[in-house]
């Protein structure tokens, strides 16, 4: 038993100190529990047994105690802070936005409350993360935490040397710091600075013999870098090592599609459905996994993006004859496209563009599509109809665009006047799609749209006409815009199937020229993803298409003047009976 003098609330608090000082949480909790209940009103109780209950992975019962100290004091700095905390741990992000906010109010120079905004904000994909980063650094230069995320956000914001110095940073203020290692060979990659993101993680694997991710990001730089052998071996390492985590399989799959071996590759691609964040669908019925299909009734879903779809599409022609009965679910910006293109199917369309929880949709509405016996994503479709290099057709579109609508381009594209009327497209993805080695500025075209005898006619997703505007005016370059084809992707389509010629970077157009057979040339960086394969002018999933390789990253100089010299030869001649018989596809 206490002393009378000892059973006093400071008492306990100090005693509840203690026991957390020395790993105790439970008797510490039970210390400021003591205090709080000699003196409910005691705010520094409130406030430790808050920030106890997070560290002992019960952030709803943290909230409750950083409430009560907020009833105390609105204004207590600490109490916004650590309420923000266990909103974020609860993923309960615009709370806790609030919350650090109202705790920068009270003590605006504070390296934590800028640090933990900064963290939220990257959450919720928001930008004003740098910001708030930078800040919590230029407050405190040797803080870790700050520097990390620093150069995770530069990431997402595709700013691959400013991450790199960011991660460095990190390295230099915690050297046994394994992620921000891993994370700076990610951002030297990306940078196309391959020998140093090797000499990195190679560095890390000294340390780390058996780090399954960094033999996986080492394997993913050789493989940038040509090299074969090796990095199937580290990726077979990395997954063995790691006891199969889908995320390394995944990556181990992208390299074998990349090197064209498809049959196991497709299995490995499976791993993707078991990877944090993937969509979990809940559907009446089992997934299709290579039962005969005959008369059967088969519901095909959708994933990943614009330019997955339409190359998944490929597939739909075989499924749609080897099943009883097809429904597929498609972007709604693809269902006119879809629906002309595949009549024996019902289409779905979803609207995915703004809603993150749009996989829901057909879930909510199968009262409005026929009833189906099995469901496959369309990504698992190569599964059981592209195994090998034999089963993709040779030739021949498989999107069929509109007769009148191409017929109406035709017209519009022939009021430029004589000469090949070629499309182009040089911006490619988003910064977490890499879209920075993918992409191109109008300035640096400036070599091919010198072509005489070429009219060229944008095809760049989203509204450019300023951007090029101020580029005519500046290079006294033109390139013809039509929004309403660019809005309006069936519109695109027929836009598509009306040129002569496609160029663009790697983008969704290369695929709906690919998937129309119409040519299309294709300027792509060094690694520019598992569809065009390791090397040479081709892709086996495009027949029509011709690619022209950087040899180094970030060095299109090369690519261009490839283009440029085979364009200029082209365009001695603009009937479509020359075009299609040049090679261009």
């Amino acid at each position: 038993m206490h002393r009378a003098a000892d059973a006093t609330p400071q008492y306990h608090y100090t005693l509840g100190r203690m026991h957390k000082a020395r790993n105790e949480p439970v008797a510490a909790e039970g210390a400021y529990r003591e205090a709080l209940r000699l003196n409910p009103r005691f705010l520094n109780a409130w406030v430790s047994l808050g920030i106890l209950l997070r560290g002992m992975g019960r952030p709803d019962e943290a909230e409750v105690a950083q409430r009560e100290a907020l009833r105390i004091d609105p204004d207590n700095y600490l109490a916004h802070l650590n309420l923000g905390n266990a909103l974020l741990e609860q993923r309960r992000l615009m709370e806790a936005v609030s919350s650090f906010k109202r705790a920068l109010e009270q003590k605006p120079r504070s390296p934590e409350a800028h640090n933990n905004l900064a963290r939220t904000l990257l959450d919720l994909n928001d930008p004003a993360a740098l910001t708030h980063y930078e800040t919590a650094l230029r407050l405190k230069p040797d803080y870790f935490s700050a520097a990390e995320g620093l150069g995770k956000t530069l990431l997402r914001l595709g700013d691959y040397e400013a991450a790199a110095r960011a991660f460095t940073h990190a390295t230099q203020l915690q050297p046994d710091a394994i992620d921000a290692r891993l994370q700076l060979g990610h951002a030297l990659l990306s940078a196309g600075r391959l020998e140093d993101a090797a000499r990195e993680l190679e560095q890390l694997l000294d340390a780390h013999p058996r780090l399954p991710k960094a033999k996986a990001g080492l394997a993913s730089v050789l493989t940038v870098r040509g090299e074969y052998e090796r990095p199937k071996a580290l990726f077979q390492q990395a997954i063995a090592d790691s006891g199969g985590d889908p995320a390394l399989r995944l990556c181990y799959a992208v390299f074998l599609l990349i090197c064209g071996e498809y049959s196991e590759a497709w299995n490995h691609y499976e791993a993707r459905h078991l990877c944090a964040g993937a969509a979990q669908r809940a559907l009446p019925a089992p997934i299709w996994r290579g039962e005969p299909l005959h008369e059967r009734r088969l519901l095909v879903t959708c994933e990943q993006g614009m330019g997955d779809e339409l190359n998944f599409a490929s597939v739909f022609p075989d499924v749609i004859a080897a099943a009883g009965q097809c429904t597929i679910e498609c972007d709604v910006r693809l269902e006119k496209l879809f629906r002309r293109s595949f009549p024996r199917a019902t289409v779905f369309g979803v609207e995915r563009k703004n809603d993150e929880t749009w996989y829901r949709t057909l879930e909510r509405n199968l009262d409005r599509i026929p009833p189906f016996d099995y469901w496959i994503p369309a990504g698992s479709l190569p599964l059981h109809f592209r195994t090998s290099a034999d089963a993709f057709p040779g030739s021949g579109a498989y999107l069929i665009a509109s007769d009148e609508r191409v017929a109406h381009w035709r017209t519009q594209l022939a009021r430029l006047g004589p000469g090949l009327k070629v499309g182009i497209s040089w911006r490619g993805g988003v910064a977490l799609t890499n879209a920075a080695a993918r992409s191109l500025d109008l300035n640096q075209l400036e070599p091919l749209l010198e072509t005489p005898n070429v009219h060229f006619v944008s095809l760049q997703y989203g509204d450019r006409r300023s951007e090029l505007e101020s580029f005519a005016k500046a290079s006294g370059h033109r390139i013809r815009v039509w929004q309403e084809a660019i809005d309006d992707y069936d519109e695109t389509a027929a836009l598509v199937a009306s040129l002569d010629l496609v160029i663009s970077v790697c983008t969704a157009v290369v695929h709906l020229a690919g998937a129309l057979d119409r040519p299309v040339w294709i300027m792509a960086p060094v690694g520019p993803g598992w569809r065009y394969g390791r090397e040479g002018p081709t892709t086996i999933w495009y027949p029509s298409a011709r690619i022209f390789r950087q040899k180094a990253a970030r060095e299109w100089g090369g690519v261009i003047d490839d283009v440029r010299r085979d364009l200029h030869r082209l365009a001695k001649a603009t009937s479509p009976r020359v075009v299609a018989q040049s090679g261009v596809g």
